[in-house]
């Protein structure tokens, strides 16, 4: 996960999981690695669960993020990063976005309506969330550091849950989900923009 230590909601989410959630970790010698295998369980879960009840998707998604959210928070915690945990991390967050906006199609297959459309508008957002992991690290490949922007896979994951709760509360509505989706895409394209920009022009 990324996170940003000048985040003041950031560190005080932090601050709340290593006094509740981290000792309960330990107490029960859960590895890093079972964490982010936990996220990815329930990443496999949302499209399913969204098809079986809104309710279960929405809780399905959450537990991945915040397995997710912990992982590497947890792994530095405990001095046990490792290249080999990297990989895995990212390969594991990275399966795991597919299946959330799988997810989110089905919301959108569920209400019978612009399947077309919304099938359509979720594949542009697969290749948006992939092209920023992309550029990141072909920038890395050419020696070049750059941020993700601020719409990084953690930031995506949380919009991701927060939307779907809005949805959930205003009872499926299909402006709050059209909504959602168009700012989710907008905020995506701009990030793809904004890292394009830096690693250009650090080439220059």
């Amino acid at each position: 996960m990324q996170y940003c230590n000048n985040c003041w909601l950031n560190k005080r989410y932090f601050e709340v999981v290593e006094k509740t959630v981290l000792p309960v970790l330990k107490k029960y010698r859960v590895a890093p690695g079972q964490v982010s295998f936990a996220g990815f369980i329930f990443a496999v879960l949302v499209p399913f669960a969204f098809g079986a009840n809104f309710g279960l998707g929405v809780l399905s998604l959450a537990l991945s993020v915040f397995a997710y959210s912990l992982d590497g928070y947890y792994a530095n915690n405990l001095g046990l990063t490792s290249k080999k945990g990297l990989f895995w991390n990212s390969l594991l967050g990275s399966l795991s976005e597919g299946f959330y906006l799988a997810g989110i199609w089905v919301v959108f297959f569920e209400q019978g309506e612009w399947l077309f459309a919304s099938g359509m508008c979720v594949l542009f957002a697969s290749i948006l969330c992939a092209l920023i992991g992309y550029i990141q690290l072909k920038a890395k490949e050419l020696g070049i550091t750059c941020r993700s922007g601020f719409m990084n896979r953690m930031a995506r994951s949380v919009y991701l849950v927060f939307w779907m709760i809005v949805t959930m509360i205003f009872s499926l509505k299909d402006g709050i989900l059209w909504i959602g989706l168009t700012l989710f895409l907008g905020l995506c394209l701009i990030s793809v923009v904004q890292i394009s920009l830096q690693v250009n022009n650090k080439l220059e």
